[in-house]
């Protein structure tokens, strides 16, 4: 083999191997930073007890997904409501904070309920000046109850992610005719936008 094939075979090969392990090192890291943060966390809170230090690497994210579980159940009984709604009032009360808070909860509340809601498909909205097609997800189809003087009578709104940009985005408003619904679940078709459409098989 010559050398130019040579270098060229390891250079393939090598790039290649770099795009296969990729995904795998990025899912671990990021599990391992999930982790090391739970940990942690974990470790400060019982700090004052003198047993932080003794907690093996991984017990913070066990931990963790235990008191997630954990507020998942209770969540379901109608006092947990009360408190989880006296907290909000609370925190909303705060300057800053409270807008903060405000529009984390209302996007996670959307992605709760996008499995079962009218709200939250995948669509594509059509653009005939200058004649394109864009990919979102239709989050109000009722939008008279926003504060402006203009008639939305048969606007929607469709809310268009930002490739590689996990929360970034913008929302558009546009008449309804324009919006066809794409046989994708919400999971893929946010996959799918993430990443540019390059998603295999989307």
């Amino acid at each position: 083999m010559k050398l130019g094939a040579l270098r060229r075979n390891i250079s393939s090969n090598l790039i290649n191997g770099a795009l296969v392990l990729l995904p795998f090192l990025l899912s671990f890291y990021f599990l391992y930073w999930f982790a090391g943060m739970f940990d942690r966390t974990i470790s400060g809170i019982l700090a004052p007890f003198g047993l932080g230090k003794e907690l093996p690497f991984g017990i913070g994210i066990a931990a963790g997904l235990a008191i997630i579980y954990g507020v998942g159940e209770i969540s379901k009984f109608f006092v947990a409501d009360r408190i989880k709604e006296w907290l909000e009032r609370l925190i909303e009360s705060v300057p800053i904070l409270g807008s903060i808070f405000g529009s984390i909860r209302d996007i996670t509340n959307y992605l709760k309920n996008s499995g079962v809601s009218a709200q939250g498909r995948a669509v594509i909205v059509t653009f005939e000046n200058p004649g394109f097609k864009i990919a979102g997800f239709l989050t109000r189809s009722d939008l008279n109850t926003l504060p402006t003087k203009d008639c939305l009578d048969d606007l929607v709104a469709v809310y268009i992610p930002l490739a590689y940009m996990v929360g970034g985005g913008f929302t558009v408003f546009v008449h309804k005719n324009q919006v066809q619904d794409l046989d994708m679940p919400f999971d893929k078709a946010m996959q799918a936008n993430l990443s540019a459409w390059m998603l295999k098989g989307g």
